[in-house]
């Protein structure tokens, strides 16, 4: 598990993303229609001013990217962009499942139902959208810090979903969604958007297993 505390950024920024239509899963050529759904809105203000929507995101991406192999098949298909810096990949808040990131997946008019928050005590499900390459993360933010379950997909290569089921049974005691919300971390993998081209399988054996260090992890944040 890794613990990431979190600073207050003055800018603000909107990761691009490609997302998938809720409860399907897309082969290439309905990928070929989602290019059209990358979203640049602008968001309401942070509502818990420790968890910056931008440093998040940049953070989460980060910590994907070093679950993912350099030889990755169809490297291209995880990336937004030519250059392999903008990486596919959604988030679902598990504590709030209408909460979710990239904004394209987002239904209705107002900005609060089109950008994602991050909200202390609040559980998510983070994931790279290409089915090979899915290696499923769960975060909890508390106190300012970014706590992360990494791999959950890969048994033996990450951390156990029994490990983030009794870690939340502990923090989450006194919370009257408690039942709910970890209901719905035991089903995690309903909780996200995917899309693939052949395989539909997860790579387990190429999973690169993160560091635990939070230096080895600031470390490779600061990779382009």
């Amino acid at each position: 598990m890794l613990f990431v505390r979190t600073a207050a950024l003055v800018a603000i920024a909107i990761i691009s993303t490609i997302a998938t239509t809720d409860g399907q899963t897309l082969t290439a050529t309905d990928n070929g229609d989602l290019s059209q759904k990358n979203a640049f809105q602008e968001c309401r203000p942070d509502p818990d001013p420790r968890y910056r929507r931008p440093q998040i995101l940049d953070q989460m991406a980060g910590i994907l990217k070093l679950s993912i192999p350099k030889d990755a098949i169809l490297y291209s298909m995880l990336h937004s962009d030519w250059e392999g810096h903008k990486l596919r990949f959604f988030v679902y808040d598990l504590t709030d499942p209408n909460n979710i990131h990239p904004e394209a997946n987002k239904r209705g008019p107002s900005l609060d139902a089109s950008c994602i928050r991050f909200l202390d005590h609040h559980v998510y499900h983070f994931s790279p959208f290409f089915i090979p390459y899915s290696f499923s993360h769960i975060a909890f933010l508390e106190n300012g810090e970014l706590k992360v379950f990494k791999v959950l997909n890969c048994e033996g290569k990450g951390d156990s979903l029994d490990d983030v089921v009794a870690y939340l049974e502990q923090k989450l005691k006194d919370d009257k969604q408690k039942d709910e919300v970890i209901s719905r971390v035991k089903d995690y993998r309903k909780f996200g958007y995917y899309f693939t081209v052949d395989d539909t399988y997860v790579r387990c054996s190429e999973v690169v297993v993160p560091p635990k260090s939070v230096q080895n992890l600031e470390h490779a944040l600061e990779r382009p």
